[in-house]
């Protein structure tokens, strides 16, 4: 049986005034309604009370804005595999409260799954913005910039001295490199690697980088390698007519001397040998015999440059000096010199630069001096 309601409202008792009064009811799971009119003056005469314009309508009552101090919040951390796969991950569990989430992805794609995984087309930077609507019709939004880097592999490389040895240095912009040298040896996980060439020969190295995103690129470099031959004492020969000749003296800038080695000798002069160390890269030098000037304008390669150096037993010592008058393509200008003292070798690495000029010390062995 449909219960009925009864509401009792009472009209304003003011005289000789139009007042206009208005009432709120609820149907609630009413359908229809009865509204009843009484006069509640007894006197009969005077006082009578008059209605006009009735009106019964809907009336519009605007509902209380929602309480959304508990939204769940939009926040999300995220993660970069295989290069430019990006797999996010709201910070907040989802729970019944949760509604919708919605991602955007900064390059035109969308999702709605709780942790969605999207991968890049193409290395940059992307807006991306998570909006999650919770009960009661609450929105939070939250956005982060999201980079995917992709990997450039690049090294140079230095000589070592040694004929042949290098040492290979990676640009830093990855998390690993490998390095395969072309000699069959490989050196991984280092910016930094030293490799020993011991044949001549052309090889290729190559580097590959690889980010912390898994992002990876190769670069290949050909590296000729020429060390120097293997001199027998028997087959050293006579210095070629250019090399013992009075050159014009060059002009030359002052710069630091570095003693490289000091040698005793027991001949009176000695043979010297001069060839680009291991890889040649168009050093060019002036050879300098105590401040005169030996030869110049002269490029180092896998042939010596053969000189008579005098060893004078009046001199306490001779000043060998190398004189760099480029860098060659490779840094510093170096030099693998082979000195013959009658049956005794010498092998000095020798090197100079725009600041200092590589100096090889020659003395007399006083047990080969005359008797005073």
């Amino acid at each position: 049986m449909e219960k009925k309601s009864t509401s009792i409202v009472k009209a304003k008792s003011t005289t000789c005034k139009w007042e206009k009064e208005s009432f709120i009811w609820y149907s609630g799971i009413n359908n229809n309604v009865k509204i009843s009119i009484l006069n509640g003056n007894i006197i009969e005469y005077g006082n009578d009370f008059a209605l006009d314009d009735i009106y019964f309508g809907e009336y519009d009552i605007q509902s209380p804005p929602a309480d959304c101090s508990s939204r769940i919040p939009a926040r999300f951390s995220f993660s970069i595999t295989e290069c430019m796969t990006v797999s996010f991950k709201p910070l907040a569990k989802k729970n019944k409260q949760v509604q919708q989430i919605r991602w955007d992805f900064g390059d035109g794609s969308s999702s709605t799954l709780w942790k969605p995984v999207h991968r890049y087309k193409r290395p940059g930077s992307y807006k991306v913005t998570a909006v999650i609507t919770s009960k009661p019709d609450c929105m939070d939004t939250f956005t982060r910039i999201i980079t995917c880097k992709p990997a450039k592999a690049d090294f140079t490389y230095t000589e070592m001295g040694q004929p042949g040895k290098l040492a290979f240095r990676a640009e830093r912009n990855g998390q690993s490199y490998d390095w395969d040298f072309g000699d069959g040896i490989k050196y991984p996980q280092e910016a930094i690697a030293v490799h020993q060439y011991k044949e001549s020969g052309s090889y290729t190295t190559s580097l590959v980088t690889t980010t912390a995103s898994g992002c990876r690129d190769t670069l290949q470099k050909t590296i000729q390698v020429l060390l120097p031959e293997k001199i027998l004492i028997e087959q050293a020969a006579e210095p070629s007519p250019e090399s013992t000749g009075n050159p014009s003296s060059p002009t030359l800038e002052y710069r630091r001397k570095d003693i490289i080695k000091k040698i005793e000798v027991v001949q009176d002069s000695v043979q010297v040998l001069l060839y680009d160390n291991g890889i040649i890269d168009g050093d060019s030098i002036t050879l300098l015999l105590d401040e005169q000037v030996l030869l110049t304008h002269r490029l180092l390669t896998s042939n010596p440059l053969r000189l008579i150096i005098p060893v004078s037993r009046d001199k306490e010592r001779h000043e060998l000096t190398m004189y760099a008058e480029n860098l060659g393509s490779i840094p510093p200008n170096t030099a693998y010199m082979v000195i013959l003292d009658g049956a005794v070798k010498y092998e000095i690495y020798i090197s100079s630069s725009k600041k200092s000029n590589g100096v090889v010390l020659f003395t007399r062995d006083p047990g080969n001096r005359p008797f005073d």
